[in-house]
């Protein structure tokens, strides 16, 4: 017996122990719920269990690449890749998560595409404020925001080549469908998981500025909220949501505390409505946030899509990312073959971002101006930095000096953001 098998039987052996021992003590109810010291210490237990089982399934699963793009709205956005080696596949999607998720959510989902050769990559932004995304100052943020952070995504990785396919669930839907609506010539078709357009999403989620004393009392008090999602689900959405807080010793909720999701009722039935590309909707038939009466109601505004449908996944509710990868990634699969013309480009030329509005060129008042603008420029020699360097010592109230412990300020920093991409 090969050592995978004897770990996951052995985890198993003792999970049904512990459920073995609550059964007989005669507490058939929620382990959460049975006034007991003994099932405290069993729940402890079994999260530990669990822990180390999830562990070891998270290590024999590959992770996406990551990497990060400086957006035009002025943050930094970390972005979650998967690739598909030789599929010849046209289409690359991108995913949209939920709030207090981030881009890795989608990982079994995306790992299962690029194994099919579905598509020829997928892309997994983390939302401002999630993940390894950079906070807003503000921390509120609505779909057109959020939805712009997106387009400097597109054109950073140069994703505009082709049609995208969009698939977002709860806010990552709404903002999927705000893109599509202003900027149609970027997407080939969209997926939301779980949304309707006529119902208000929540502005803050359940577990956004929480606390814990450890990882067991998070996972417990994760799995109180979603009391329905199998223990691997909840330690997944654990390690999405939950960071270790070096200053108390504990954990929190990884997500920024300010972050508040507004989102406008009329701009969302407006977008749904707008949006020409084929829509899917799909929704956990166990789901609170989407019933099926807001699915139809939804699908009723899609006046304009080329195609619209619907579709329900029995037996599972919210997180469908987490709770059923491999059924969602089948829905996906059959949902790219029945669109594969959407993505389909016969004319490269025409998908350059400044004929597709999405990078417009720059204008000048006159040819001179032009002149200067677009001259090549000197590459700074060390002395050059070094004299900008004292400049701003001079001038600014930080140092840059290396003992200094404000930290370092670069004199390059007067250049435009792009101009070191065109240097040579």
């Amino acid at each position: 017996m090969d050592p995978r098998t004897r770990r996951e039987e052995g985890f198993e052996a003792s999970a049904k122990g512990i459920f073995g021992a609550r059964r007989r003590r005669g507490h058939q109810g929620d382990l959460r719920t049975a006034p007991s010291t003994d099932v405290a210490r069993s729940e402890r237990s079994m999260v530990a269990l669990m822990a180390a089982q999830a562990k070891f399934d998270a290590e024999r699963r590959p992770s996406p690449s990551k990497s990060f793009v400086d957006a035009s709205t002025g943050l930094r956005l970390r972005v979650c890749a998967w690739t598909s080696p030789g599929s010849d596949a046209e289409a690359t999607a991108v995913f949209l998560h939920a709030g207090s998720d981030d881009g890795s959510v989608w990982n079994d989902v995306c790992l299962r595409l690029c194994a099919k050769e579905s598509v020829s990559t997928c892309y997994g932004p983390d939302m401002r404020g999630h993940g390894g995304s950079a906070r807003s100052s503000l921390g509120r943020c609505d779909a057109s925001v959020l939805a712009e952070d997106l387009r400097s995504v597109i054109v950073e990785k140069d994703l505009y080549r082709a049609p995208l396919l969009l698939v977002g669930e709860g806010e990552g839907a709404c903002v999927a469908l705000r893109l599509a609506a202003r900027y149609p010539q970027l997407v080939g078709s969209v997926v939301c998981i779980n949304y309707a357009a006529d119902v208000d999403l929540p502005t803050k989620h359940v577990m956004q500025g929480k606390a814990w004393s450890d990882r067991n009392c998070a996972t417990i008090d994760v799995w109180a909220t979603r009391p329905g999602l199998q223990p691997e689900s909840v330690l997944q959405l654990v390690d999405l949501r939950v960071v270790d807080d070096v200053a108390t010793g504990g954990c929190k909720a990884r997500m920024d505390a300010n972050w508040r999701f507004d989102s406008n009722r009329e701009e969302r039935v407006h977008d749904v409505a707008a949006i020409s590309c084929p829509l899917l909707l799909l929704r956990g038939e166990a789901s609170n946030a989407c019933t099926q009466e807001d699915l139809d109601a939804t699908q009723d505004m899609a006046v304009h899509s080329a195609l619209c449908k619907t579709h329900v996944i029995k037996e599972h509710g919210e997180h469908l990312p987490v709770t059923c990868p491999g059924k969602l990634s089948r829905l996906l699969t059959r949902w790219l073959r029945e669109t594969e013309a959407c993505y389909h480009v016969s004319d490269p030329e025409s998908r350059r971002p400044e004929l597709l509005n999405i990078r417009p060129l720059p204008e000048y008042g006159s040819v001179e101006e032009a002149m200067e603008a677009l001259r090549p420029r000197t590459v700074p020699t060390p002395q050059m930095i070094a004299e900008e360097l004292a400049k701003l010592r001079a001038d600014d109230e930080q140092s840059s000096d290396p003992e200094s412990e404000a930290g370092y300020i670069t004199g390059l920093a007067k250049e435009p953001a792009d101009y070191y991409g065109f240097v040579g």
